[in-house]
């Protein structure tokens, strides 16, 4: 019997401007939120291997290996969805797809086109090619439906900790993707000083003054909504990845 362990593979959702940042090598991290939440005073989390307790004819005891988050009295854990440091990520990301896998071959020239579009190559297609994919019979993916042959990016896992979002460095929030820009208009006389920001903006209107300001925007853009905005300050995983080639 072979001793190789298997290698894990999860799906994980990420945004047009993040998939870039991933490609272009600047987002090697990324935080998601811990479910369920600790309590207000856990007190200090540790991240590794436990053994949550089960009952076995009446009296409690270890149960099966799990990686994930526990609290120094044993009274909190939580398994990381993600997995840990050693599994693979397989990225969703949204794009067009042919509705049916042989229309193609019907027109001219079908042969050199792609199987799959993704959104995040050019940020102006997806208004473009509304009209353009439906008229020749392809369907918009969101990233939820993406199948897995579709993909282009798969993560390796190289870290896994847990802290509260607004504990995130400068250091961090660079490798979630957030970028310094001095080379945009700016429409103040006088200027508004650092300008980072986690996509490409147009205008320094749409930057931020620091680096963790400008991770804490887009934070709360996709979470906020669901009850873990930046001021709730949630505890989050968080992961850092390498890119499998």
């Amino acid at each position: 019997m072979s001793d190789a362990v298997a290698i894990r593979e999860r799906p994980i959702l990420f945004s047009g401007p993040m998939v870039r940042a991933i490609l272009d090598g600047r987002k090697t991290q990324t935080r998601r939120v811990v479910q369920p939440q600790p309590w207000e005073d856990v007190g200090t989390l540790r991240v590794g291997v436990y053994h949550p307790e089960i009952v076995v004819r009446g009296e409690y005891e270890p149960g099966p290996e799990e990686f994930g988050a526990w609290s120094e009295d044993g009274e909190f854990a939580v398994r990381c969805r993600y997995g840990k440091p050693g599994d693979r990520l397989w990225v969703r990301e949204s794009g067009w797809q042919p509705k049916e896998p042989n229309e193609l071959e019907l027109r001219e020239g079908a042969d050199t086109w792609p199987k799959y579009v993704y959104d995040a190559d050019e940020p102006l297609r997806p208004a473009f090619a509304l009209a353009y994919y439906s008229e020749y019979g392809w369907k918009h993916k969101p990233s939820i439906h993406m199948p897995r042959w579709a993909s282009r990016l798969t993560l390796e896992i190289t870290d896994v900790r847990v802290e509260r979002v607004q504990d995130i460095s400068r250091e961090d929030s660079v490798a979630e993707g957030a970028r310094r820009f001095d080379d945009i208009p700016d429409p103040h006389p006088f200027g508004i000083g650092p300008r980072w920001s986690m996509e490409t903006p147009t205008s320094t209107d749409q930057c931020l003054g620091n680096a963790r300001f400008a991770f804490a925007n887009t934070w709360n853009s996709i979470n906020a909504k669901r009850g873990y905005s930046w001021d709730t300050n949630p505890w989050v995983w968080c992961l850092t990845f390498k890119v499998v080639q």
